[in-house]
């Protein structure tokens, strides 16, 4: 009995753990990488109980209620957790509609998007040795992306305004979005756009 109860707090442990990425993937920082590797390890071992319960429940030709019941509920939660891996709601969804997604993969992997929401909201994702989220807002003036309250601000890259250009980084010819911290900025930072659906023009800044 006392292993059935460790077993259920085990598997529903997992799937809130699972189901709440959004809400702290952001804030492990360095410590994303082996977090990552503990839940691959919790998953394999749910996994090896699980099978452990069908072979059980093959024994006894499945007259055991209570191992049908965590034995489905194990499938659930790892079969769900195979499809969705963040979850199987998409709570950034509810933050607003995409209108603009840019984003780059450099060195050693290290990814970055911003996604601008139609409500005016912005959602930065930074995977490198670790994964950071931040949310703020911003504005569009004529062809100009304005960020309002400054999304990196605990950092030295602290960009005052946006356009779109020639992407330099693209191989396809897509467009690229360049932030800039000033207006002299000659070094802007630059994402290839993968998704616009909003009203900037292109343009270049010299």
């Amino acid at each position: 009995m006392v292993k059935n109860k460790a077993l259920w707090s085990a598997t529903l442990a997992f799937f809130l753990i699972i189901q709440t990425v959004y809400f702290w993937e952001g804030k492990t920082g360095l410590f994303a990488f082996p977090i990552t590797i503990g839940l691959c390890i919790f998953y394999l071992i749910l996994f090896f109980l699980l099978i452990q319960q069908l072979v059980l429940l093959t024994k006894k030709k499945f007259k055991e209620k209570h191992r049908i019941y965590i034995g489905s509920t194990l499938a659930i939660v790892l079969i769900s957790t195979a499809f969705f891996p963040s979850g199987i709601i998409d709570f950034e969804k509810f933050e607003g509609k995409d209108i603009l997604i840019a984003g780059w993969t450099g060195s050693a992997g290290c990814t970055t998007i911003l996604k601008f929401k139609e409500n005016g909201k912005l959602y930065k994702r930074v995977a490198c040795f670790g994964i950071k989220t931040m949310n703020s807002r911003y504005y569009i003036k004529n062809d100009t992306i304005f960020f309002v309250n400054n999304i990196d601000s605990k950092s030295e890259d602290q960009y005052q305004f946006a356009i779109i250009g020639k992407s330099r980084l693209s191989w396809n010819n897509r467009d690229g979005l360049f932030s800039y911290k000033t207006k002299n900025d000659s070094l802007p930072n630059e994402l290839i756009i993968v998704y616009n659906k909003s009203t900037l023009k292109k343009r270049y800044k010299n």
